[in-house]
């Protein structure tokens, strides 16, 4: 029988026994993990493989040499890793990265799998291959884990907190984007890093792509979440014909979600820079813009403190909603110089000045030709405020239109340029004007106002001796006042014109006109002979007056008179828009006694860009046979008594005649 003692101190010794066999069986646990973790766990490359491919619900392959370790920084590393694009997509892969380590965090991995972007503390590779793909039903090639496609646009890339690469090739297929590139990158991001330098080239919207960045970090560029953080970047290169340089910071650089730098930019046209952004921007010359751009959320922003188009010198303030559909800009353009020659592709004008045309070639034309670019007023909306200082026509013969205001707004494909004024000549002009897109062919038309326009101001041709001549010695002035009105139907500015239908009424008061000027229209050689002896004079004007009416592209006068005291002048005839053509017929009045005067019609032919003048010949041959015939059967002097012309005396204000019809002016114009 053994002692009490004995029988209470057994429990006590098997529960050390246990205790100890415990421990020594957790010390070996932790040695075995603590060996294991610093050998790497080797024997774990297969059951790693194969939970990370259900995790990724895509084909993961790893090779040696293969470490991993969890406990307290965990990351892996691999000779080569290999995931294949989700959803089975026809690519080589997702990515392929060789020599890589990749660190990461038990949070970050839980909340990828509830659905989050994947983030990992640190990528580093040798090289690095990755094929991003998204199709039009928004699968992605990088929504690893996810068995069901997101909506269109929501697939967020992984993110990195840094990111080292020797050498990383991604090639990149965004049918949502219309975006196909490759992009090199080499570097180090993260603190001490020199940064990524990245160079993608490809096509965007059809447009050729070749730009370089240089970013403290690269797979921000990338990024399409609204999270990406926005990094210092440069950026340089071309977009379709546009060269451009950006300086700032940005994110998901190549699918425009964040930017705010400055920018410069020079290309041959507006319109280049339009087409690769769907923007329905005009053609015009070459271009060189200085400025802000941001973009964020959809929306851009563009202030550009100088921009000089051709020969104009602009700037404007623009904002441009992509979220909308269709797009819409708002904002204004300002400046102190707009050439209209810069405008003139706009209209359909050439952008450089036309050879001439060899000898015997057919006139050239005057009116543009060239067809508008009509479905791109469809693709956005806009309200732009427009304040120039001066409108330059490019030609020393007329006065620039100062202070030019306008409200230029596109709806639904119809472009309206509204509230339009300016001061010429010391009066103003102002009117509307619009394009009808919707309608096939499109539809133009324009009323336009003169007030008060000071013709000889505005017209310096008129002046003898340059526009700094002494107004008293121009050839025609007089306060001017009138409305034009048209409309017409094509595809070009000569479309519109040939097919134009309206009317337009001017009137010119207090004013002067050249009597030389007025004698030769006449064809009164004695007169004008006299005038050229003393010196010419300006006659007062008593008045003019141009009332014309338009009809399917022919331009008939109703009431065309320029009254004086010496004569008045009546012109008939027609002009047509459609061939460029003129018909006119120049009938002078004196009203004073000459002793000479042939007194016959001037005719004014041709086409636009070759007027021919000439005179009327049965009138002038009518003539020299009468004075033939008196000078033989009479006496010599009896031959000057056709050329003696008595004058018609003062007579009613033929400017207030009450205007023919068009048809009854048609029927007395002059046949070609």
């Amino acid at each position: 029988m053994s002692p009490p003692g004995a029988t209470r101190g057994q429990p006590a010794a098997r529960s050390r026994r246990r205790a100890a066999r415990v421990a020594a069986v957790a010390a070996g646990l932790l040695l075995a993990l603590l060996l294991c973790e610093a050998l790497g766990w080797p024997f774990l490359r297969g059951p790693v493989e194969r939970a990370a491919a259900r995790a990724t619900a895509s084909v993961v392959s790893i090779e040696a040499p293969f470490r991993v370790r969890f406990v307290f920084s965990p990351q892996l590393q691999a000779g080569r890793i290999v995931v294949a694009a989700a959803h089975g997509m026809a690519l080589p892969h997702l990515v392929d990265a060789h020599a890589l380590r990749a660190d990461w965090r038990w949070g970050d991995i839980r909340r990828w799998r509830d659905g989050a972007p994947l983030r990992l503390e640190a990528l580093r590779a040798r090289t690095l291959d990755a094929r991003l793909q998204r199709l039009a039903d928004g699968r992605a090639s990088w929504q690893l884990g996810q068995r069901r496609a997101p909506p269109a646009g929501e697939a967020a890339l992984p993110r990195f907190g840094l990111l080292t690469l020797d050498e990383g090739h991604i090639e990149i297929d965004d049918h949502a984007l219309a975006l196909r590139a490759t992009v090199d990158l080499s570097g180090s991001e993260g603190e001490g890093g020199r940064g990524i330098e990245a160079r993608a080239r490809g096509q965007y919207r059809g447009h050729d792509l070749d730009l370089r960045a240089h970013a403290t970090a690269a797979l921000p560029l990338l990024d399409e979440s609204e999270q990406a953080p926005a990094l210092p970047v440069r950026l340089e290169g071309k977009v379709g014909q546009v060269v451009l340089a950006f300086d700032g910071r940005a994110a998901a650089l190549l699918t425009g979600r964040r930017l705010d730098g400055t920018l410069r930019m020079q290309g041959p046209s507006l319109a280049a820079v339009g087409a690769p952004l769907g923007l329905a921007l005009p053609a015009t010359p070459a271009f060189e813009l200085v400025g802000r751009l941001a973009h964020d959320a959809g929306v851009w922003h563009l202030v550009a403190e100088s921009a000089t188009v051709g020969s104009s010198r602009l700037t404007g303030d623009f904002r441009y909603d992509g979220t909308r559909e269709p797009g819409r800009l708002d904002g204004r353009l300002g400046g102190e110089r707009l050439a209209l020659a810069d405008l003139g592709p706009a209209v359909g004008a050439p952008g450089t000045a036309a050879a001439p045309p060899p000898p015997g070639a057919p006139p050239p034309r005057v009116l543009p030709q060239r067809e508008f670019d009509l479905p791109q007023l469809r693709g956005m909306d806009a309200e732009v405020q427009v304040a120039i200082a001066e409108l330059d026509f490019g030609t020393e013969a007329l006065a620039p239109v100062r202070q030019l205001r306008a409200r230029v707004r596109l709806d639904d494909a119809v472009l309206r340029l509204e509230a339009l004024s300016g001061v010429v000549g010391g009066g103003r002009v102002d009117g509307w004007s619009a394009l009808d897109a919707r309608q096939t062919p499109a539809r133009w038309s324009v009323d336009l106002n003169f007030d008060r326009v000071a013709i000889d101001q505005w017209i310096r041709a008129l002046r003898r001796g340059g526009a700094g001549d002494d107004p008293r010695r121009a050839l025609l002035t007089g306060v001017l006042e009138g409305r034009l009105v048209l409309a017409g139907r094509g595809r070009s500015t000569a479309q519109i014109l040939g097919s134009a239908d309206g009317d337009g009424r001017l009137l010119l008061r207090r004013g002067t006109v050249s009597h030389l000027l007025t004698e030769a229209a006449g064809i009164d050689l004695a007169q004008a002979l006299g005038v050229l002896v003393r010196g010419d004079e300006a006659l007062p004007l008593r008045c003019a007056r141009l009332e014309f009416g338009v009809e399917d592209g022919l331009v008939v006068p109703r009431v065309a008179v320029i009254d004086n005291r010496d004569s008045t002048v009546f012109v008939d005839g027609r002009a047509s828009l459609a061939d460029e053509t003129l018909a006119l017929r120049a009938q002078v009045r004196p009203k004073d006694f000459s002793v000479l005067s042939l007194r016959t019609p001037v005719l004014i032919g041709g086409h636009f860009s070759r007027p021919q003048v000439g005179l009327q010949a049965s009138r002038l041959v009518g003539r020299a046979a009468a004075a033939i015939a008196l000078g033989v059967l009479a006496a010599p002097l009896a031959a000057l008594l056709p050329f003696v012309d008595p004058g018609s005396g003062d007579g009613p204000d033929p400017c207030t005649a009450a205007p023919r019809s068009a048809a009854a002016a048609a029927a007395s114009a002059p046949r070609r």
